[in-house]
Protein backbone atom coordinates (compact mmCIF):
# COMPACT_ATOMS: atom_id res chain seq x y z
CA UNK A 1 0.00 0.00 0.00
CA UNK A 2 1.30 3.24 -0.74
CA UNK A 3 -0.32 6.95 0.10
CA UNK A 4 0.05 10.44 -1.10
CA UNK A 5 -0.14 12.94 1.13
CA UNK A 6 -1.20 15.01 4.08
CA UNK A 7 -1.96 16.62 1.14
CA UNK A 8 -2.96 21.02 2.27
CA UNK A 9 -6.48 22.65 0.48
CA UNK A 10 -6.00 25.39 -1.95
CA UNK A 11 -9.83 26.25 -1.16
CA UNK A 12 -12.23 27.07 2.15
CA UNK A 13 -15.93 28.22 1.12
CA UNK A 14 -18.91 28.81 3.35
CA UNK A 15 -21.99 27.02 1.47
CA UNK A 16 -24.90 27.34 3.36
CA UNK A 17 -26.16 28.29 6.69
CA UNK A 18 -28.31 26.53 9.06
CA UNK A 19 -27.67 28.83 12.21
CA UNK A 20 -23.81 30.55 11.85
CA UNK A 21 -21.86 30.83 9.08
CA UNK A 22 -18.28 30.57 8.88
CA UNK A 23 -16.06 33.99 8.66
CA UNK A 24 -12.66 34.45 6.57
CA UNK A 25 -13.37 30.16 5.36
CA UNK A 26 -10.08 30.93 3.14
CA UNK A 27 -8.31 30.65 6.38
CA UNK A 28 -8.74 27.08 6.42
CA UNK A 29 -5.22 26.60 3.27
CA UNK A 30 -2.17 26.24 6.34
CA UNK A 31 -1.77 25.40 9.69
CA UNK A 32 -0.72 28.96 10.67
CA UNK A 33 -3.17 30.31 13.62
CA UNK A 34 -5.24 32.41 11.11
CA UNK A 35 -8.42 29.98 11.49
CA UNK A 36 -11.83 29.79 10.12
CA UNK A 37 -14.21 31.11 13.00
CA UNK A 38 -18.01 30.83 13.98
CA UNK A 39 -19.60 32.25 17.26
CA UNK A 40 -22.36 30.12 18.20
CA UNK A 41 -24.76 31.39 21.15
CA UNK A 42 -27.23 28.77 22.46
CA UNK A 43 -30.63 29.15 23.78
CA UNK A 44 -33.13 27.04 25.89
CA UNK A 45 -34.63 25.07 23.63
CA UNK A 46 -32.29 24.36 21.19
CA UNK A 47 -28.16 24.46 20.17
CA UNK A 48 -26.43 26.20 18.10
CA UNK A 49 -24.71 25.11 14.80
CA UNK A 50 -22.98 26.43 11.80
CA UNK A 51 -23.27 26.64 8.81
CA UNK A 52 -21.27 23.88 5.95
CA UNK A 53 -17.59 24.84 5.25
CA UNK A 54 -16.48 23.18 2.28
CA UNK A 55 -12.52 22.58 2.02
CA UNK A 56 -11.28 21.85 -1.47
CA UNK A 57 -8.56 21.72 -3.38
CA UNK A 58 -5.72 19.29 -2.81
CA UNK A 59 -3.39 18.06 -4.97
CA UNK A 60 -3.35 14.11 -5.56
CA UNK A 61 -1.90 14.60 -8.83
CA UNK A 62 1.00 12.02 -7.83
CA UNK A 63 -1.91 9.15 -7.46
CA UNK A 64 -1.18 6.94 -10.54
CA UNK A 65 -3.74 6.40 -13.16
CA UNK A 66 -5.02 2.45 -12.06
CA UNK A 67 -4.63 2.59 -8.97
CA UNK A 68 -7.16 1.18 -6.53
CA UNK A 69 -8.09 3.71 -3.55
CA UNK A 70 -8.15 2.05 -0.41
CA UNK A 71 -9.00 4.66 2.17
CA UNK A 72 -8.94 8.17 3.32
CA UNK A 73 -7.44 9.69 6.50
CA UNK A 74 -8.38 13.48 7.24
CA UNK A 75 -6.68 15.40 9.88
CA UNK A 76 -8.48 18.59 11.41
CA UNK A 77 -6.66 21.04 13.18
CA UNK A 78 -9.56 22.47 15.29
CA UNK A 79 -10.34 24.34 19.07
CA UNK A 80 -12.80 26.28 20.78
CA UNK A 81 -12.92 29.17 23.09
CA UNK A 82 -15.08 27.76 25.77
CA UNK A 83 -16.04 24.09 26.19
CA UNK A 84 -19.63 24.99 27.67
CA UNK A 85 -22.48 23.52 25.44
CA UNK A 86 -19.44 20.96 24.35
CA UNK A 87 -18.78 22.25 20.93
CA UNK A 88 -18.19 19.67 18.79
CA UNK A 89 -18.75 17.90 14.95
CA UNK A 90 -22.62 18.06 13.38
CA UNK A 91 -21.28 17.15 9.94
CA UNK A 92 -17.76 15.44 8.69
CA UNK A 93 -17.92 14.24 5.08
CA UNK A 94 -16.13 13.60 1.75
CA UNK A 95 -17.29 15.16 -1.11
CA UNK A 96 -16.26 15.12 -4.87
CA UNK A 97 -17.07 11.58 -4.90
CA UNK A 98 -19.91 9.41 -6.89
CA UNK A 99 -22.52 7.86 -3.93
CA UNK A 100 -22.57 9.38 -0.60
CA UNK A 101 -20.18 9.55 2.25
CA UNK A 102 -20.15 7.89 5.66
CA UNK A 103 -20.61 11.17 8.45
CA UNK A 104 -17.31 10.62 10.68
CA UNK A 105 -18.73 13.38 12.77
CA UNK A 106 -17.40 12.80 16.62
CA UNK A 107 -19.59 13.95 19.41
CA UNK A 108 -15.96 14.35 21.42
CA UNK A 109 -15.79 18.24 22.94
CA UNK A 110 -13.23 20.28 20.74
CA UNK A 111 -10.28 21.21 22.62
CA UNK A 112 -9.68 25.18 23.82
CA UNK A 113 -5.93 25.20 22.58
CA UNK A 114 -5.17 24.01 19.21
CA UNK A 115 -5.44 20.06 18.83
CA UNK A 116 -5.95 17.65 15.74
CA UNK A 117 -9.12 15.22 14.86
CA UNK A 118 -8.03 12.35 13.00
CA UNK A 119 -11.30 10.43 10.59
CA UNK A 120 -10.84 7.66 8.61
CA UNK A 121 -8.08 5.41 7.94
CA UNK A 122 -5.33 3.62 5.38
CA UNK A 123 -8.65 1.14 4.77
CA UNK A 124 -11.57 3.27 5.49
CA UNK A 125 -13.53 3.95 2.50
CA UNK A 126 -15.86 6.53 4.02
CA UNK A 127 -19.18 4.13 3.08
CA UNK A 128 -17.72 4.60 -1.16
CA UNK A 129 -17.73 1.49 -2.71
CA UNK A 130 -14.89 2.21 -5.64
CA UNK A 131 -13.76 5.56 -5.29
CA UNK A 132 -12.34 6.60 -8.46
CA UNK A 133 -8.00 7.91 -9.39
CA UNK A 134 -10.13 11.08 -11.67
CA UNK A 135 -12.78 11.91 -8.22
CA UNK A 136 -9.79 12.27 -6.34
CA UNK A 137 -7.72 14.29 -8.32
CA UNK A 138 -10.93 16.81 -9.15
CA UNK A 139 -10.59 20.03 -7.79
CA UNK A 140 -14.11 19.45 -5.96
CA UNK A 141 -12.91 16.45 -4.25
CA UNK A 142 -12.57 17.57 -0.44
CA UNK A 143 -14.55 17.73 2.97
CA UNK A 144 -17.40 18.87 4.35
CA UNK A 145 -17.79 20.11 8.12
CA UNK A 146 -20.35 21.56 10.84
CA UNK A 147 -20.29 22.05 14.19
CA UNK A 148 -22.61 22.96 16.96
CA UNK A 149 -22.86 23.05 20.90
CA UNK A 150 -25.90 21.34 22.96
CA UNK A 151 -29.00 23.69 24.08
CA UNK A 152 -28.55 25.81 27.01
CA UNK A 153 -29.12 29.49 28.39
CA UNK A 154 -26.28 31.65 27.79
CA UNK A 155 -23.67 28.88 26.18
CA UNK A 156 -21.73 31.13 24.25
CA UNK A 157 -18.40 29.72 22.02
CA UNK A 158 -16.49 30.45 19.08
CA UNK A 159 -15.35 27.25 17.19
CA UNK A 160 -12.16 27.31 14.85
CA UNK A 161 -10.77 25.84 12.50
CA UNK A 162 -7.01 26.39 11.42
CA UNK A 163 -6.93 23.78 8.46
CA UNK A 164 -7.51 20.29 7.48
CA UNK A 165 -5.34 17.44 5.44
CA UNK A 166 -6.10 14.55 3.68
CA UNK A 167 -4.24 11.41 3.00
CA UNK A 168 -5.15 8.85 0.20
CA UNK A 169 -3.87 5.39 0.54
CA UNK A 170 -4.00 3.12 -2.23
CA UNK A 171 -2.30 -0.03 -3.91
CA UNK A 172 -1.37 -0.64 -7.92
CA UNK A 173 -1.08 1.86 -10.87
CA UNK A 174 0.65 2.44 -13.48
CA UNK A 175 2.31 5.85 -13.52
CA UNK A 176 1.04 8.60 -16.24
Amino acid sequence: MASVGPQSPTSGTNIGSVSVDWSNPGNVTASDDSRVTAALVGFPSFGAMTGVLEITGYDFSAIPSGATIDGFEVVVERSVTSTSGSPRDLVLVLVGLTGTSSDKASATTWPTSDGTATYGGAADKWGFTTPSVAEVKASTFGLRISAQVNTGEGISTTVRIDFATITVHYTGGADD
